[in-house]
């Protein structure tokens, strides 16, 4: 069974969702936007589970 895990974008003074990306991994650790315009997300996960 594949897990998913979303990625949300939060606006702060509304606290509304801006985007949800539904990511095929289910440890994920960080994201961050690289590349010279800032466009591409790069995601990490970890293979290990982090479940207390």
């Amino acid at each position: 069974m594949e897990r998913k895990t979303p990625i949300v974008s939060v606006q702060l003074q509304n606290r509304r969702i801006n985007a949800k990306i539904e990511v095929p991994a289910h440890n994920v650790t960080a994201a961050a936007f690289g590349g010279p315009n800032l466009d591409i997300l790069y995601i990490t996960s970890a293979r290990v589970d982090m479940d207390g």
